[in-house]
């Protein structure tokens, strides 16, 4: 890193900006935290601006030999600047070295998960399935008493009785549960109605043996339950070559092949707010994605993992 280059990394890394003649302006930014997906959230964060127009609040490096030099050997013919140690100037978007945007973030920068709390409405939904069928049980005890002591007074053999509704239960692939049985059932789940997976077998049972329709209202409570808690879905890492404001430029670079990977090696992905990132690896293990990056280090060492959340 020479002294233009020194002084350019130490104005962005202050916070403020500088003004490169015949180039433009870099600047820092501070930018707010911002929903990547529904269940990603960026944190609040740093990132550098390019502007063609030279900005006076900002010094100005001085247009002397030195520059002139430094100037030549740093803007290549396809217009991208290369700043040694600072990052890379490419179509209008800054991409800063790891130095500089360790240094500006020291926070970090990488997508928080975001979890869902539930509210008052979802408990009292899950409050409202316990308590439905804790009543549903309750009443399959009371019709089994009624239909046993109905039948002890009717008169059949007590044997009788037993076969009759053993061939009933068997016909319906059902198992005959004795009164006693099902008024411990229930006392079991009033012991537990406050916890959630006791809504869900409690409610299950009760339906399964009472034929409750599936469109049934209970039933739908505990299908919109779990899937508020279904599993989150699955991290993905990039190892990132650009971030382009329209796919065409995306396309553009991958054809170019900056790496000389070949083109074939390079996938696009979203990087929000209609942006499209170029990935040379993308993999679900971030210790492959880390090997790809250090492999490809001595071609571009500015290329950066970035954390994505599967939609």
């Amino acid at each position: 890193m020479n002294k233009t280059e020194k002084t350019i990394f130490d104005a962005l890394a202050a916070g403020g900006g500088i003004n490169l003649p015949d180039i433009g302006s870099l600047r820092t930014e501070q930018c707010a935290a911002e929903f990547i997906s529904a269940k990603s959230l960026l944190p609040p964060h740093s990132r550098i601006v390019f502007s063609m127009e030279a900005n006076p609040a900002y010094p100005t490096v001085a247009r002397d030999e030195e520059y002139l030099r430094w100037l030549e050997h740093a803007v290549h013919t396809d217009g991208v600047v290369e700043i040694n140690g600072v990052g890379v100037l490419r179509e209008g978007i800054f991409y800063p070295s790891v130095e500089l945007h360790d240094t500006i973030n020291p926070q970090g920068a990488q997508p928080i998960d975001v979890k869902r709390h539930h509210g008052t409405r979802d408990r009292f939904l899950v409050g409202a399935a316990v308590i439905a069928g804790a009543a549903l049980i309750m009443t399959i005890v009371i019709a089994i008493n009624e239909f046993v002591m109905g039948r002890d007074t009717a008169g059949p053999a007590p044997e009788y009785v037993a076969e009759a509704e053993e061939t009933i239960a068997a016909s319906r692939g059902e198992s005959t549960i004795a009164p006693s049985t099902a008024e411990e059932a229930f006392e079991e789940v009033a012991e537990e109605l406050d916890t959630a997976s006791a809504a869900e077998e409690t409610v299950s049972e009760a339906a399964a043996a009472t034929d409750i329709a599936p469109e049934d209202a209970i039933q739908q409570q505990l299908e919109n339950y779990a899937a508020m808690t279904s599993a989150p879905a699955e991290t993905v890492y990039h190892l990132v070559v650009g971030v382009f404001s329209t796919p065409s430029n995306a396309d553009r670079m991958i054809r170019e092949d900056a790496l000389g990977i070949g083109s074939a090696n390079y996938t696009k992905a979203d990087f929000g707010n209609g942006r499209t990132l170029v990935s040379a690896c993308s993999s679900t293990d971030r210790k492959t994605v880390e090997a790809r990056k250090r492999e490809l280090a001595g071609r571009n060492s500015d290329l950066w993992i970035y954390t994505a959340r599967a939609k």
